[in-house]
């Protein structure tokens, strides 16, 4: 090597270290040393931040109100008739499937009354999901824990009028957001003219 180039290699050496403030060296047969950042890395935030598509990325989603419960089922699994003759008990099983982990709880209704009773509805279930029910027809079986899918409903009919005391039986989730649509468990059928 001739002077000339001697002195331009020992020229970079110096300018990069003076550069660095020193130059890194590692021991013979040891790897170079890596030292962690002293501080770390910041991110000035954005007005809006972009996903992957180019569209702004959604806020974290608030809890949303939980839906109807599905899938529902009401089975007749005992009746009882008292030594009378008059009096029965029904005992059924209601059960129906839910998402774990969107509601928080489930209220069960009973309906006392038939609200599609009109002539045009004979024969078609008194509360379908479409109904409106108003907040005065809604009377409280049960308030059961969000892992609840089944529970029983008991009541007792005079058989003289042959009817129970509820013409629908219907479920609602809840949860932070609020309650879903009820869900029908289970309907009676309207009669319209008929003398009870």
């Amino acid at each position: 090597m001739n002077w000339q180039r001697l002195v331009v290699v020992v020229g970079m050496a110096v300018l990069v270290g003076g550069c660095n403030g020193s130059v890194p060296t590692a021991a013979p047969g040891s790897s170079p040393a890596v030292s962690a950042p002293s501080a770390s890395p910041s991110v000035a935030p954005s007005d809006s931040a972009v996903g992957p598509t180019g569209s702004p990325s959604a806020s974290p989603k608030a809890a949303a109100v939980p839906p109807a419960p599905s899938r529902t089922t009401f089975k007749l699994v005992k009746e009882t008739v008292a030594k009378d003759g008059y009096t029965t008990t029904e005992r059924y099983r209601a059960t129906w499937s839910e998402p774990a982990g969107a509601a928080t709880k489930f209220l069960v209704y009973g309906v006392p009354d038939c609200l599609g009773d009109l002539q045009q509805f004979n024969n078609t279930p008194c509360v379908t999901p479409d109904t409106a029910i108003p907040a005065n027809e809604l009377k409280l079986f049960a308030t059961l824990s969000a892992a609840t899918r089944s529970t029983f409903v008991t009541w007792t009919i005079q058989n003289e009028a042959g009817l129970g005391p509820y013409q629908a039986v219907v479920i609602v989730a809840q949860n932070a957001a609020g309650k879903s649509a009820p869900a029908v468990l289970w309907s009676a059928r309207v009669c319209y003219g008929c003398v009870i």
